[in-house]
């Protein structure tokens, strides 16, 4: 299924809604996001090093540039899995929608 944007800026993805936005790429130290909930903190220690690695900072054109959503709901401590979802070019031509499936206990992207 396609991802649909919402008027009120969620995004629903196989009848999901994706509202919460991921803050920890290059989150400044000095003013650090909103800890996730304990059941999702997990995602922030597999998911942050991923991201800053594969689109550092520099050069500036290998930034990533879009944000990524996390479910609504929060994930459950039993949950093995969290995706997320984003759009690259968005509002352009050739936007381009993002999935991004964390696995907890092989801690991969």
């Amino acid at each position: 299924a396609q991802p649909a944007p919402e008027s009120d800026g969620a995004i629903t993805y196989n009848d999901e809604r994706y509202t919460r936005p991921f803050e920890w790429y290059f989150a400044d130290p000095e003013n650090l996001p909103p800890d996730l909930p304990p059941s999702e903190r997990w995602l922030r220690q597999v998911l942050t090093p991923v991201l800053e690695a594969v689109y550092p900072q520099f050069p500036p054109d290998q930034k990533m540039n879009y944000t990524l959503f996390m479910k609504e709901e929060v994930a459950p401590e039993s949950a093995l899995t969290c995706t997320l979802i984003g759009m690259e070019n968005e509002g352009k031509r050739h936007e381009t929608w993002k999935e991004v499936v964390v696995l907890k206990d092989l801690q991969v992207v």
